[in-house]
């Protein structure tokens, strides 16, 4: 369960990532 959890902070991290990178465009 630690290592899921890990992937999904992961996954929304990337997601908050590409967002600001498109919204800073």
């Amino acid at each position: 369960n630690g290592a899921c959890n890990l992937i999904w902070k992961n996954y929304n991290f990337n997601k908050t990532v590409v967002y600001n990178i498109r919204n800073s465009i």
